[in-house]
């Protein structure tokens, strides 16, 4: 099967003790909205998976109300845009792209067949 992807530009935040900074990249992954329009936890998973991705790891802190790498580090996913075709390859001469798809297809699994991912 043959799914269309799309490239996103993504903005991830990280507080490492007093340090804030934000990572700035692009993704391709398939068509996210469509694929997962009709799950609840849609949201969760695009943004853990970019965050386990991007960090290392994703672990939700309920004290903290917010993701972590499962160390010390606050991390959130702060925004994530489409990319019209005709504006993809000037926009990755600038930001470094990542395939993701096989980690989206591992996460689709897991949210579809109800099972955990390792």
């Amino acid at each position: 099967m043959n799914i269309e992807k799309l490239t996103y530009y993504v903005e991830a935040w990280c507080r490492d003790g007093d340090h804030e900074y934000t990572d700035r990249f692009c993704i391709t992954a398939p068509i996210l909205d469509k694929v997962l329009e009709s799950k609840d936890d849609a949201f969760d998973l695009v943004e853990q998976t970019i965050l386990t991705w991007n960090f290392g790891g994703c672990e939700w802190d309920e004290s903290q109300n917010t993701y972590t790498d499962g160390e010390y580090r606050h991390i959130s996913l702060t925004e994530r845009t489409k990319i019209d075709k005709k504006d993809v390859d000037a926009v990755v001469k600038h930001l470094p792209n990542h395939d993701l798809s096989s980690e989206f297809a591992k996460q689709y699994e897991s949210l579809f067949n109800k099972t955990e991912v390792a």
